[in-house]
């Protein structure tokens, strides 16, 4: 039921985003269709990633230590 909850809202923030950053016919290109492409991607992802981790799913755990690790990462400077 948690899994299919995470799906609505990935739904719905798949429509929101298509309602902001709609696909035209007109969109050709890598730099137009592909920035718009990434935007609403990257949001639906970001979204997924969220709610799974609130709704504490285990197929988010490893993704979650993944960007710890990589955010918290020293800085070395030589």
């Amino acid at each position: 039921m948690r899994t299919i909850s995470v799906s609505g809202f990935c739904v719905v923030a798949g429509y929101a985003m298509i309602n902001l950053y709609p696909l035209g016919a007109n969109d050709k290109g890598i730099f137009t269709l592909g920035s718009k492409l990434f935007i609403i991607s990257s949001v639906v992802v970001a979204v997924h990633i969220a709610v799974s981790a609130l709704f504490e799913l285990d197929e988010v755990k490893p993704v979650i230590t993944k960007i710890k690790a990589l955010i918290l990462k020293p800085v070395h400077i030589d």
